[in-house]
């Protein structure tokens, strides 16, 4: 069976969360035993740094070194400690009552 790129695995796991519902997801998901694997990933990280396939994409096109580096400095933190460069997924940081992207977050009210 032929590895699937991250960008496929992202779109599916949206999709699970968005047909599933948030809660429901993560109790499956905890639930499962794919958790077991999940904590093993956890120690591990890339060999080499993965870029999405359109920034390598656009790279290859452009040769421009900026493009590789601004994609990089805007990417989840939590993403690049296993060489993993990604800014498209929402992810609250805490600070100034703002997501990565800017906006507002939702009120717990």
């Amino acid at each position: 069976m032929e590895r699937s790129s991250f960008d496929v695995f992202k779109s599916n796991i949206c999709h699970l969360v968005k047909d599933q519902g948030e809660l429901e997801f993560i109790k499956q998901i905890l639930c499962s035993k794919e958790i077991e694997g999940f904590n093993k990933l956890r120690s591990c990280k890339l060999d080499k740094v993965l870029y999405p396939s359109s920034v390598t994409m656009l790279y290859s096109l452009s040769k421009a070194p900026s493009i590789l580096e601004q994609y990089y400095n805007a990417s989840v933190p939590e993403f690049k400690r296993f060489n993993i460069v990604e800014n498209e997924i929402e992810w609250n940081n805490g600070e100034n009552g703002q997501d990565k992207q800017g906006r507002k977050k939702a009120s717990s009210d």
